[in-house]
């Protein structure tokens, strides 16, 4: 009689420990606070600012407004443009909403023949340094980042590139 209450002991305990550890641990997305789902449009001209419509996922709690952001492009090491935000813009909380970015926009000589190339999909030689002003819940914060690869951004953002 003992040796079965200590099987059924030992059987109740795995039982328990198999249970445990495989309810408790269940899959996790991994969720991005923000996300870029989709660019939209850009209308504008150089002379008036350009305002880039882009559809935008703020997966966090607070309502989160750039209040102040800046773009230096360059190609193959050489500043050719300088974008800057023209406007706050504010991201709602919990929610996929369209956002109007307003865009200031100055570009050297040396763009045209660059444009050609982005117009066929060659981004090569392309990156951009950037930084932005984020409010949230009353904290400020800054972002930036320097020689970020143009077609990496393209890839992750899936514009359409040539193979």
């Amino acid at each position: 009689m003992r040796g079965v209450v200590r099987h059924i002991v030992v059987l109740l305990s795995l039982c328990l420990l198999f249970v445990g550890t495989t309810s408790c641990n269940r899959q996790r997305t991994t969720k991005h606070k923000f996300q870029v789902v989709s660019v939209d449009g850009l209308t504008g001209s150089i002379g008036q600012g350009w305002n880039l419509t882009l559809t935008i996922a703020n997966n966090t709690g607070a309502n989160v407004h750039i209040t102040d952001g800046k773009a230096m492009l360059r190609y193959k090491g050489r500043n050719v443009g300088h974008v800057a935000l023209n406007g706050e813009v504010s991201l709602p909380r919990r929610k996929c909403s369209k956002v109007d970015v307003p865009l200031r926009a100055t570009f050297t000589l040396n763009i045209l023949p660059i444009l050609g190339k982005i117009r066929n999909g060659d981004l090569s030689g392309l990156t951009i340094d950037y930084e932005l002003s984020v409010r949230a819940m009353s904290r400020n914060r800054t972002i930036e980042q320097k020689a970020v690869p143009l077609e990496t951004l393209a890839k992750q953002f899936n514009f359409g590139l040539k193979q």
